[in-house]
């Protein structure tokens, strides 16, 4: 049996789309403080870890 491998991928998100997409879900309001801060929290890129 073989280890498994993990692959970790950092990505630059212009957080703008996200901005312009929550301004026009009128589900989500636009001064909820939880998703503002959600994010907020990676800055100007996305984490992920793939597992193998």
């Amino acid at each position: 049996m073989g280890g498994s491998h993990v692959v970790e991928v950092v990505e630059p998100v212009p957080r703008e789309r996200q901005d312009r997409a929550l301004a026009c879900d009128a589900g989500q309001p636009s001064d909820n403080p939880v998703l503002r801060h959600r994010l907020e929290l990676p800055g100007d890129r996305e984490y992920l870890r793939i597992l193998e």
